[in-house]
């Protein structure tokens, strides 16, 4: 696993966690 696709998993969790507080943001 590289660097980059660990940050990707990372990114794409929060994502999903957040998702809800996103789109009250955006």
């Amino acid at each position: 696993m590289t660097l980059k696709t660990k940050v990707s998993n990372f990114v794409m969790q929060r994502l999903s966690k957040n998702n809800k507080s996103r789109v009250s943001l955006s």
